[in-house]
């Protein structure tokens, strides 16, 4: 058992739905251009919106299992995880890849990450400032929050509805809509299904080079999302530097968040490491 690549696992589901940093230009040869259409009035847009966040209004929290298929190169695994998350509060993700051996736990609450090698006994603490000048543009908890359901956001800003309407918002008839943001040289596009739920998500630079793209499967009225996977590029080219596919399975509907374990919980005795070393081992892994 490689026990590096497992450890490693907890950081790859931090940076895969992060997103990353130096990259190579891609072209989209597979998708035609799109024929934009205006939308009719800035009433069609507000129905969209509304209908979109109708799907999450009575999420509160949630307790879930979760099977990630992690690929990095040419290589690949599998875990289960147990998650744990409260809207505005904080997830907590707990990496099991065989039964009662715990490697992982990952926090993220509204002011920093948490990933804790149980393993080894040692961890990273890092703020979101710290990791935006790591991958290069904007990030915080909001955003997180929403790729993990499902949810627009307006990048810079926040997932409220009165942010996401500031958004630019076309129509293509009978097919999908389409919300789109920009944030310091970077493109954010949302792309809805006719029913105004996110089928995909991507972060362009310079509208052709991708760098990150997220796509989801929708099951019923499910929040989260039946399934989700995210894909990072990089300096590889075409080909994805590493993707994550998350199963959503036997997921808890919470009226509260009071049984759940959203507060990073570290031992004294654990080493902390920095967030370089962990990147750097990431990368080694391709190698």
């Amino acid at each position: 058992m490689n026990t590096n690549r497992i450890v490693l696992s907890g950081a790859v589901v931090l940076s895969l739905l992060l997103s990353a940093c130096g990259t190579k230009k891609i072209r989209y040869n597979d998708e035609k251009a799109p024929v934009r259409v205006a939308a009719v009035s800035l009433d069609e847009k507000k129905l969209v919106v509304g209908t979109h966040y109708a799907y999450y209004d009575d999420f509160i929290a949630c307790r879930a299992t979760v099977q990630a298929e992690i690929a990095l190169g040419a290589k690949s695994f599998s875990s289960k995880v147990n998650l744990q998350m409260a809207k505005g509060q904080g997830i907590k993700l707990s990496v099991v890849p065989f039964p009662l051996l715990e490697a992982v736990r990952v926090w993220f609450t509204p002011s920093e990450v948490v990933i804790v090698d149980v393993i080894n006994g040692r961890y990273v603490q890092e703020n979101y400032a710290t990791l935006s000048e790591h991958l290069g543009f904007a990030l915080d908890y909001s955003q997180i929050e929403a790729l993990i359901l499902g949810r627009v956001f307006a990048p810079g800003k926040s997932s409220s509805k009165e942010d996401i309407k500031s958004l630019e918002f076309t129509h293509v008839p009978n097919e999908y809509y389409q919300f789109d943001g920009q944030l310091r040289g970077f493109d954010y596009q949302f792309r809805l299904s006719q029913f105004s739920k996110l089928e995909k998500f991507q972060v362009l630079k310079n509208k052709q080079i991708r760098l990150f793209d997220a796509q989801y499967r929708m099951v019923s009225t499910q929040i989260p999302p039946g399934e989700a996977t995210y894909t990072l590029y990089g300096n590889m080219g075409a080909k994805a530097r590493g993707s994550l596919n998350l199963q959503w399975r036997r997921v808890e509907q919470l009226g509260n968040a009071d049984n759940l374990q959203l507060t990073p919980n570290i031992k004294s005795k654990y080493e902390l490491i920095t967030l370089d070393g962990i990147l750097k081992m990431i990368g080694g892994i391709h190698e």
